[in-house]
């Protein structure tokens, strides 16, 4: 059962990608989706929060319920 905060979401990503995802969730014995909410987490800490709001497409319609908004 999905939690309140979980989202479904199928991303396309290529063959290769996927091969890697796999991989290193073997390496690190978790599941895929667990590893890829570890390198979305991972890469977010690699840009600044008000990078990714200039750049929003969303901007205004819920930024308060944002993980991004730190006002």
């Amino acid at each position: 059962m999905l939690s309140s905060k979980s989202k479904v979401y199928n991303p396309q990503i290529s063959f290769n990608s996927y091969q890697i995802i796999k991989r290193l969730s073997w390496l690190h014995g978790k599941p895929m989706t667990k590893t890829l909410d570890i390198i979305i987490k991972q890469a977010f800490e690699q840009v600044s929060p008000e990078s990714i709001c200039i750049a929003c497409e969303g901007r205004g319609s819920d930024c308060t319920s944002c993980p991004v908004n730190q006002k």
